[in-house]
């Protein structure tokens, strides 16, 4: 299995390669992979075979962590029906490749006849959300 590509690096060059796929020992979890390109890219060799063994260890290319809150006035969100079977955020995302963990808890946010702009949903958030996220690192220029 497999055929040809095309690869770009990260600094705008490109090559054509070729990728074969082939199951190792009959395993389903495992696979040889080997990739040869017909020309080098930064950092990568051309001509020369690249050789891997990729090990499945999740259907989903991705995990995300979910906190929704609903506007007062507003139904909370839920499943709907697409094309004879059920849909929501969880099953649309997992089928892109991303598995989503619902966190913290569900709660209302007051109405806002006006609307709401990106400082005032950004306040929101930091004032509703239970789950933290991760704060970014700057670099020394920040």
């Amino acid at each position: 299995m497999g055929g040809p590509f095309i690869a770009e690096d990260d600094i705008g060059g490109t090559s054509i390669g070729r990728l074969s796929v082939s199951a190792m020992n009959s395993s389903a979890e495992s696979v040889d992979a080997m990739i040869v390109l017909d020309g080098p890219l930064n950092g990568l060799p051309g001509g020369a075979p690249i050789v891997d063994t990729p090990t499945c260890v999740s259907t989903a290319l991705r995990s995300i962590k979910v906190e929704t809150e609903s506007e007062d006035g507003v139904a909370p969100l839920s499943g709907a029906d697409f094309r004879g079977r059920p849909m929501s955020i969880e099953t649309s995302l997992l089928e892109a490749g991303i598995e989503v963990t619902r966190r913290g808890r569900p709660d209302r946010i007051p109405a806002n006849p006006r609307g709401w702009d990106i400082a005032a949903l950004h306040r929101l958030m930091q004032d509703f959300a239970q789950e933290l996220c991760a704060p970014r690192a700057l670099d020394a220029d920040h």
